[in-house]
């Protein structure tokens, strides 16, 4: 009876911990456009794999309907424009359990807006 008890505890201690490291993290970055003129591109290279989530509501990334990754922590949103000095914010999902921005930048017509800048939008 006593052994049975032990593999009950331990499986059920081996669940959680899997279910655990399987368990997604999720943060959401808002980006100020602060260019002097309207962009209607968005840079985006985190220092973790992530992936985007489209709002369930309005089937967008933020302001933007296009997300292009060319690896699984830099993306490109395209298909919108956001205003000079308005905001977007887009939230993003990923398996590790933080997420930060390394860079981002602004372009309009495929030309960089701006700097880059580095770290998580202010």
């Amino acid at each position: 009876m006593n052994r049975q008890r032990l593999v009950w505890f331990l499986s059920a201690l081996l669940v959680l911990c899997v279910a655990d490291v399987a368990s997604a993290t999720s943060k959401t970055f808002t980006f100020t456009n602060k260019e002097g003129q309207d962009a209607d591109d968005l840079h985006v290279e985190l220092k973790q794999a992530s992936d985007p989530v489209k709002n369930p509501t309005t089937r967008k990334f933020g302001e933007f309907t296009n997300h292009e990754a060319t690896s699984g922590n830099n993306h490109k949103f395209d298909g919108g424009t956001v205003k000079n000095n308005k905001a977007t914010s887009i939230e993003f999902d990923s398996t590790s359990s933080r997420i930060t921005v390394k860079t981002w930048w602004w372009s309009k017509g495929g030309r960089r807006l701006g700097s880059k800048k580095t770290g998580n939008p202010q």
